[in-house]
């Protein structure tokens, strides 16, 4: 056994009350022990262990730590358990990378809490295949972090990281980077992204992906072992659905890869990630091992994370970013938002020249959170003190403007924005063009299947301050699975803030049935050799044809329909009249009768009569009760225009999952849905209201036809306002008119977010009726169940 002198570690921490006992129990060496005891006792004082619990054990020449540190993130004094290589004591001046490793369930930086389904520690663990055996092989030292998510006082929660169910304020993802400070600061690390890399198993591999997609700016490889796809994560207040399918654009900079078993329960999900993936990430490599559910390949994984250590991808130029927190820094920049609900910031192109920003309340294609402001700080690389021209396109409005701003004495800029799609250009006064893709979409069939030629078009923005002249657009795909027919188009000129749409479209031919998702690469030059490259991505949807079921249309009507897999829930489906008819302003759920069983399903269409004004409406129904893994199958929704002529024909794509352990069934198909009636008689729906601390009260609804009056009555609550040692006097009951159009309070007009600040009005609880009238003149009463409290902030 070696045991590493403590001034090797770290100088100067308090020693807690434990100390004495863990020595004898975890260390040998006793006269150098009892040395170090005689000093704590005679003087206080011990060399490099002040305030943390420490124990330390070896084995042929690797040295294991197991250690604390205060965590300001966690308000806790946080565990964690180091692997050092074998020269790291004898080799003073010596750095090394970092692998910071995420146990699984039931699991603790220690290993195991019972018997359980994978120890990788060292010894014989794993075969022989472990952490010990890489480190003694590689000089590269190991953090394992203490997922636990309980105070001492606190009952038993095998569930690590606080995923799945949010149940604390506790945010494993903000104290990796506390820990990683504390790492570099105790330890000789090489203290750079180059030289740090993150692993784990199953929802520790969940944790790998979100970790190294959050912070590319730390890491530069991510390995994961049978990580679960998806789970529920977060801020405690507003936490979200989150995953991995849908965030691949995360990992510009990062080399990631994949190990899963042959008859891992998780690996059909597995396999769908794999459907994405290889399509869209080239730095991207997975292996299958005949396993089940445990570290499989752990020294192929971490030799891949070492040569990443003496290889690693370049800091990107050009990157994207997905973030569920409200404020985050990612390469440099800060960006924060008032947003109090759940949702994410999405940041595209981004770069020295400008980017394009949303905040959604889903993935891929949620509704916008026009509402939230937002607030980007770029890194300090233009010139302190100088002008530049903040272009701004608003995808909501249509509209463009330039504003003037100067970088600060740091020569960073500050851009604030609200939660739509802006398209932001950074320009200097007679810089060059500035082009940006704004859309792609089908234009002789509803979506891109394969085997068949379509069409693609492209619209592009000028973000810049000068007219762009004589474009040449070059089309291209990221994989040979798809050929480029018709690969060259050409725009005479785009001005200054204009959006122009290609006239001569792309031709393409998606080559596999298999491929579930296209990038294509379109490179845009001009008559001076200018240049810029974008990429964009399709879903591939075929024709599949295997529904198995009769199609049935939910309009507001009773139904049992499947639910958690196994189950069933009886409830109101859809919204309208309820006769099985779609008709304009309804809200429908399209329905798969198979074997007698109702599912509802994930509807995709390219109509321009379905879900206006930004609208989409989809909902989340969660298999963990039935298969233990975080998973959940999504249903969509539509909602059918006002103006939706008589007889319209609509085309959606359908996706729907059945069971059958472990696998999920993915059943696809088409189905065609006829639209009768001229007139929308369905009232407007309500979706949220809240009342801000700064008296401002809030009502979301939707209605396909617009929204033109949203009005509250509030009836005081003498029941609810009974509250001990409290005597309030019964106000009297008041009416408030909400407005949307981005005054008086109101953060954007047009939304559907109506608001109106609360004055003048005594603390007390009160009722809520809530009056919603569309454009087709269609009211909704709605009583709101929880009663509002209005506070007098004199």
């Amino acid at each position: 056994m070696n045991v590493i002198p403590f001034d090797v570690y770290s100088p100067g921490y308090g020693v807690s009350k434990h100390w004495e006992r863990n020595l004898f129990r975890k260390m040998v060496g006793i006269n150098y022990l009892s040395a170090i005891i005689s000093l704590y006792l005679t003087t206080g004082v011990v060399p490099g262990l002040f305030g943390q619990e420490v124990s330390l054990t070896g084995s042929q020449n690797v040295t294991i730590l197991d250690t604390t540190h205060y965590s300001h993130v966690m308000a806790d004094t946080r565990k964690y358990r180091v692997f050092f290589p074998p020269g790291y004591k004898a080799n003073s001046e010596e750095r090394y990378p970092v692998i910071y490793f995420f146990h699984g369930w039931a699991q603790r930086y220690f290993g195991e809490i019972g018997v359980g389904y994978s120890h990788y520690d060292e010894g014989d663990d794993n075969g022989g295949d472990n952490m010990e055996a890489f480190v003694k092989k590689r000089d590269v030292i190991i953090v394992k972090i203490d997922g636990s998510n309980q105070f001492p006082s606190e009952a038993l929660d095998l569930t690590p990281y606080n995923i799945g169910t949010v149940k604390s304020f506790r945010q494993f993802p903000i104290y990796f980077e506390e820990l990683v400070k504390h790492v570099d600061k105790s330890y000789r690390t090489i203290p750079d992204r180059r030289h740090r890399a993150v692993s784990g198993l199953s929802m520790g591999g969940f944790m790998t992906f979100w970790v190294s997609g959050k912070y590319p700016h730390l890491v530069s490889g991510a390995g994961n072992f049978c990580g679960s796809p998806e789970f529920t994560i977060g801020p405690y207040e507003f936490p979200v659905e989150y995953n991995h399918n849908h965030m691949y654009d995360n990992y510009e900079g990062v080399n990631v890869r994949f190990h899963w078993g042959s008859s891992d329960k998780l690996r059909y999900y597995h396999q769908d990630l794999n459907k994405i993936w290889p399509q869209v990430i080239d730095n991207y490599e997975y292996q299958i091992y005949e396993a089940s559910h445990i570290t499989c390949g752990m020294g192929d994984m971490f030799e891949f994370l070492y040569q990443t250590f003496t290889n690693p991808l370049p800091d990107p130029e050009n990157w994207h970013h997905i973030d569920v927190y409200p404020n985050f820094d990612i390469w440099g920049y800060e960006v924060t938002s008032d947003r109090n609900r759940p949702g994410f910031t999405v940041l595209k192109n981004v770069n020295e020249r400008g980017f394009r920003s949303a905040v959604r309340n889903l993935l891929p294609k949620g509704e916008l959170m026009s509402d939230v402001n937002l607030n980007i700080k770029t890194p300090p690389v233009y010139d302190s003190h100088s002008t530049y021209y903040i272009s701004d396109y608003n995808e909501f409005t249509g509209v463009s403007t330039i504003d003037t701003v100067h970088a600060g004495p740091d020569g960073r800029i500050h851009i604030a924005l609200d939660g739509n799609v802006h398209h932001v250009g950074i320009n200097k006064a007679n810089e060059r063009a500035n082009m940006a893709l704004l859309s792609a979409q089908t234009t002789n069939i509803p979506w891109l299947q394969a085997n068949k030629e379509v069409e693609l078009s492209v619209k592009l923005l000028n973000k810049g301050l000068t007219d762009a002249q004589g474009l040449d657009m070059e089309l291209s795909a990221s994989r040979d699975h798809v050929d480029i027919i018709k690969n060259f188009s050409t725009l005479a000129k785009v001005g200054s803030g204009e959006v122009v749409e290609q006239e001569n479209a792309f031709t393409v031919s998606v080559t596999s049935d298999t491929v579930e998702i296209v990038r294509f690469l379109l490179t845009i030059e001009d008559q001076s050799g200018n240049q810029w490259t974008d990429h964009f991505d399709m879903k591939v949807r075929n024709d599949e044809d295997n529904l198995n079921g009769e199609l049935v249309v939910a309009d507001g009507k009773m139904l049992t329909v499947v639910s958690e897999a196994v189950d069933s829930v009886t409830e109101m489906i859809g919204v309208g009249n309820g006769d099985g008819i779609p008709n304009p302003g309804e809200s429908i759920v399209i329905l798969i009768k198979n074997q007698g069983k109702l599912y509802r399903t994930s509807a995709f269409t390219s109509s321009q009569y379905v879900n206006p004004n930004g609208i989409y409406l989809q909902t989340s129904d969660s298999w963990q009760n039935y298969e233990h893994i975080g998973a959940s199958t999504k249903f969509t929704t539509p909602v059918i225009a006002s103006d939706c002529p008589d007889g319209e024909e609509l085309d959606f794509w359908l996706e729907y999952w059945v069971p059958n352990l472990p696998e999920h069934i993915i059943k696809r198909g088409t189905a065609s849905i006829r639209v009768e009636g001229s007139r929308d008689e369905t009232a407007p729906v309500f979706k949220w209201m809240e009342v801000r601390n700064d008296r401002k009260m809030v009502v979301a609804a939707y209605d396909p036809s617009g929204i033109k009056l949203v009005k509250v009555r509030m009836i005081p609550d003498e029941e609810a306002s009974q509250i001990r040692y409290i005597n309030w006097d019964k106000p009297e009951g008041f009416e408030i008119v909400l407005g949307d159009k981005g005054e008086s309070g109101d953060n954007f007009a047009g939304d559907s977010i109506f608001s109106a600040s609360i004055t003048n009005r005594a603390n007390y609880y009160y009722k809520t009726e809530i009056q919603i009238t569309d454009f087709e003149d269609n009211t909704l009463i709605y009583n709101h169940e929880t009663p509002i409290f209005i506070q007098d902030l004199k």
